[in-house]
């Protein structure tokens, strides 16, 4: 069973998972960067981003 995430600010949570989940790609972009956008990359990306978000706001990822 997981443990629940922390209480905190639900709108602050939101957008740290938003700039978690577009900062890889979209700050290529930015920069003028081509960014690997393939659903495959895309995936890895967000994988990342939610094990981040998870470590950070109190749960940890399962494996697999």
């Amino acid at each position: 069973m997981r443990s629940p995430l922390r209480k905190r600010d639900p709108a602050v949570a939101a957008a740290h998972l938003r700039a978690l989940c577009e900062g890889e790609l979209v700050g290529l972009c930015l920069l003028g960067v081509s960014a690997d956008t393939t659903p495959r990359n895309v995936t890895k990306v967000v994988r990342r981003a939610v094990d981040v978000f998870l470590a950070a706001h109190g749960c940890a990822r399962s494996p697999g």
